[in-house]
């Protein structure tokens, strides 16, 4: 468990086949976690954009949650 540079507290993980993010913004009380059951490297460019693509579709829902 670590926290980033803009303040949310979280995790990343994961193991041959899994990935695991997961991010809380305390003040707001609401976060993104995301598990998908592939093996993501750094070197598949096209595999790692499509999971932030995801993550980011998140932060939309998440952006209207909390207004």
């Amino acid at each position: 468990m670590g926290s980033t540079s803009s303040g949310f507290y979280g995790h990343t993980g994961g193991d041959p086949g899994i990935v695991s993010l997961f991010f809380f913004d305390a003040d707001r009380k609401v976060g993104r976690l995301i598990i998908v059951n592939t093996h993501i490297d750094g070197s598949e460019e096209a595999v790692l954009n499509e999971l932030w693509a995801i993550w980011e579709k998140l932060d939309e829902y998440k952006v209207k949650l909390i207004n």
